[in-house]
């Protein structure tokens, strides 16, 4: 049974690599009002027009990834590894989102607020302050990791070469232990506040 389940799985392949064009086109169509609803439950912070594009990226990746030899068999339904690529596509408009965010640049809406005039408040202004008061509170070594993590936004293998650490895992257990003690900063700093 298995071994019947995983031919049905590579019908697409095969189809593409025959240069059947249709297919694509067939199974573009059939999943993409399922992915829409599934997106919407697991990505509420994206629009539709985001759904779209994460879409359209994951039936090209798809296509590409057959034409090249890349890939050549799934282990899973066609629908399934589709639906996997346009997450990791959401995920990343996601980061890319929070990286801004967090370099204090402003949304789009303020951008345009201040280009005609208005005043604009920044929502974060208060977590903001705050944070500027503990964050010098943390040893050196933890500002310096969060700075590279969270305002340069190096990855956790940046770090390790950067900063010469013997593994990844000694780079996320760093972070991990300066979270803690920034988050525990912070609600100290709230509770002595009240």
């Amino acid at each position: 049974m298995k071994e019947a389940n995983r031919e049905d799985n590579n019908q697409l392949i095969r189809e593409i690599r025959g240069g059947n064009q249709r297919v694509l086109e067939v199974f573009y169509t059939s999943y993409r009002k399922a992915f829409f609803t599934w997106a919407g439950r697991n990505f509420p912070a994206c629009d539709e027009a985001q759904f779209s594009e994460a879409w359209q990226e994951a039936v090209v990746a798809i296509y590409e990834q057959v034409s090249s030899g890349k890939l050549r068999e799934l282990t899973c339904a066609p629908k399934t590894y589709a639906f996997l690529l346009a997450r990791r596509y959401l995920i990343g408009i996601l980061r890319q989102a929070a990286r801004k965010d967090s370099r204090g640049l402003l949304p789009e809406d303020a951008v345009e607020n201040q280009l005609a005039g208005e005043a604009w408040e920044d929502p974060w202004r208060e977590e903001k302050i705050l944070l500027d008061r503990v964050f010098p509170l943390l040893g050196e070594q933890c500002r310096e990791l969060l700075q590279l993590k969270y305002e340069r936004g190096m990855s956790v293998t940046e770090i390790q070469a950067h900063k010469k650490y013997q593994s990844a895992n000694v780079v996320t257990a760093s972070l991990s232990r300066c979270l803690r003690r920034l988050k525990d900063l912070i609600f100290q700093e709230k509770k002595e506040d009240q």
